[in-house]
């Protein structure tokens, strides 16, 4: 679930800013996962629909189950 915090438009080239927290969770054999964080996301308003473009997920807090001892692998 997303909440935004703050929108910004720039009109003049038909694109936004959005930013906020999250949080989702989901069933491991032991334990319910919640997760939680901040997100950016960007739109462009295209034919006069606004169309979100990239977004950008950062965790902050993981708590329920043995997956939060787990480091996300980077490549």
């Amino acid at each position: 679930m997303r909440t935004p915090t703050q929108v910004e438009i720039f009109l003049d080239w038909n694109m936004a800013s959005e930013t906020g927290t999250w949080t989702g969770q989901w069933q491991e054999p032991d334990g319910l996962v919640k997760l939680s964080g901040t997100y950016y996301a960007k739109w462009h308003k295209i034919d006069g629909t606004w169309k979100i473009r990239a977004e950008i997920f950062t965790p902050l807090a993981c708590a329920g189950s043995a997956f939060c001892n787990q480091q996300p692998k980077l490549n």
